[in-house]
């Protein structure tokens, strides 16, 4: 029932739609965050490659300078004059030095660190429009190149940091520390342009401009632990935003279904034959919710009107028809009085009083029906001993059984069963179940039970009579329902009905199960009462 429940199915969507979305954003942020880790340390790469770069060539020579700019910003005239002297020569740093330290004074001259030939050199226009060059050997700055890796080392440990510079060959030309970059490393990263997270490492390759390649491996386990942090951190989030999102739903939707709850009510109410009910307006300004109300209120109101119409009408004949019924039945009375009648006449008139009798109890019984249905609250409730009620009533009926050559057999607990009911009404529901049986079985039995059964009491009536048919069974207790199998013998249709309606009076349940040919079993389900 709870797994069925609205609110339950509209609480669960919305708190899947929330884990969902939640799930989403937090995987989008992850990867964003995992991007931009690994541009941070691609870019933090970069750097160490330009400075490692730049120290392969200047060496000491750096601290000579200024500022060491890329190549691109070597003066256009002086790469002109280079370029026409040293045809192919690439420009690959430019340094330059001020003349003074005083603001906006010019670099006096640049110097280019460039590549002819395969040769790493040093070039710079004379005044007189010559050209200085001086050949670089970058052996020579190995013990610079050397010190910037140690520092670096030392700087961010050799369990988060390793570079390497290799030969055109493969073969290593100079590392941080011993095997900090494998030579499967360096092989792997040919393979591809893009740097590779490798184990617990970040690695990226940079060819310098002689041919060497460059690797620098950056270590992961601070990214991990960011990324670790950010997983718990969502996970939790995660975890709240759903129960939020279950709960605000859960009020959400208790909130909205409110009127169509007051509504289910409300037509329990009218099931039970409660046509007076109104469903009051909506407070919550809903505009469905009040046109639905008001259309169930107009429609209930119609209802009402129309079945007190018929009650009316219903009630009323059948109180008309009680005095020409007595009076007719008093005139054929008195007529079976005279003597000088022939026995013709006689017999008419015997046939005439009976039909008549059968017309009153027909018109009592209609009248029975709509007094339960529309007052249940006229019943006289007492509380009795059902065991005690129901043996004097079976001894009653124990000589109709035993003429027909039935065997009755009546089955009561052993101690009193205490309910609340109208006596007389439940004498009439004994009696409808029991005339039926005796009516319907030629041969067999005809059984009563009264038992217990977790916490209700059971009253069956059992007989091996002729059935009801499959089809017939969901009608036999609707007012002047008669099978075809029953149409022959006599009877108004209006027994059952009335038994109906004085267990639902009663607020008990009464069910039938039958099988053609087998025989039949009507039971009433009677709440117990707690003892106090």
């Amino acid at each position: 029932m709870f797994r069925n429940s609205l609110k339950t199915r509209l609480a669960l969507s919305y708190a899947l739609l929330f884990f969902v979305s939640c799930l989403v954003i937090m995987t989008l942020c992850s990867y964003l965050v995992y991007k931009l880790l690994n541009n941070a340390y691609d870019a933090n790469a970069e750097r160490i490659a330009r400075r490692t770069a730049e120290l392969h060539i200047l060496g000491r020579r750096m601290g000579s300078f200024n500022e060491i700019l890329p190549g691109s910003q070597y003066p256009d005239a002086e790469k002109k004059i280079l370029e026409e002297k040293y045809p192919g020569v690439t420009v690959l740093f430019t340094g330059y030095r001020v003349g003074s330290s005083r603001p906006g004074d010019q670099p006096r001259y640049y110097t280019a660190f460039a590549l002819h030939n395969n040769e790493y050199c040093e070039m710079r226009t004379l005044p007189n429009g010559g050209i200085y060059r001086k050949k670089i050997f970058p052996e020579h700055n190995k013990s610079s190149l050397r010190n910037y890796f140690s520092n670096l080392l030392l700087n961010r440990g050799q369990e988060n940091f390793g570079i390497a510079v290799f030969e055109e060959d493969n073969t290593l030309y100079l590392e941080s520390h011993r095997s900090a970059i494998p030579v499967r490393i360096l092989e792997k990263l040919q393979q591809t342009e893009e740097p590779q997270n490798i184990e617990t490492f970040r690695y990226k390759l940079f060819l310098l401009a002689d041919g060497r390649k460059l690797v620098i491996a950056m270590g992961l386990r601070q990214r991990l632990a960011y990324l670790a942090d950010i997983t718990s951190i969502g996970a939790i989030l995660l975890i709240c935003m759903t129960v939020a999102g279950a709960v605000i739903a859960w009020l959400l939707t208790r909130r909205f279904i409110r009127g169509v709850k007051e509504m289910t009510l409300a037509m329990n109410r009218i099931s039970s034959g409660d046509y007076s009910i109104r469903l009051r307006e909506s407070t919550d300004h809903d505009r469905e919710i009040q046109e639905l109300t008001a259309t169930f209120n107009a429609m209930n109101e119609r209802t009402e009107n129309l079945l007190q119409e018929l009650r009316t009408v219903s009630d009323n004949v059948a109180h008309d028809l009680r005095t020409p019924l007595t009076r007719i039945s008093g005139t054929v009375e008195l007529m079976l009085t005279r003597q000088k009648l022939s026995e013709e006449t006689r017999n008419d008139c015997a046939s005439i009083a009976e039909e008549i009798t059968r017309l009153k109890e027909l018109v009592n019984t209609i009248m029975d029906i709509s007094r339960t249905n529309a007052a249940p609250g006229t019943l006289q409730l007492k509380k009795m001993d059902l065991s005690a009620v129901t043996a004097d009533f079976c001894e009653f009926m124990q000589v109709a059984f035993e003429e027909k050559g039935l065997d009755f057999s009546v089955q009561l607990p052993g101690e009193p069963i205490f309910v609340t009911a109208d006596k007389r009404m439940y004498q009439r529901i004994l009696s409808n179940l029991l005339s039926n049986a005796l009516k319907f079985t030629e041969k067999g039995f005809v059984a009563l039970e009264i038992r217990r059964e977790k916490g209700n009491i059971m009253v069956s009536v059992a007989d091996s009579g002729c059935g009801i048919p499959f089809d017939d069974q969901s009608k036999i207790f609707k007012r002047f329902f008669r099978s075809d199998a029953s149409r022959h013998l006599q009877g108004n249709g209006l027994g059952l009905a009335l038994v109906k309606a004085i267990c639902k009076a009663h607020k008990w349940k009464i069910t039938a199960v039958s099988t053609p040919g087998e025989g039949s079993l009507f039971t009433i389900k009677i709440p117990e009462e707690p003892q106090k």
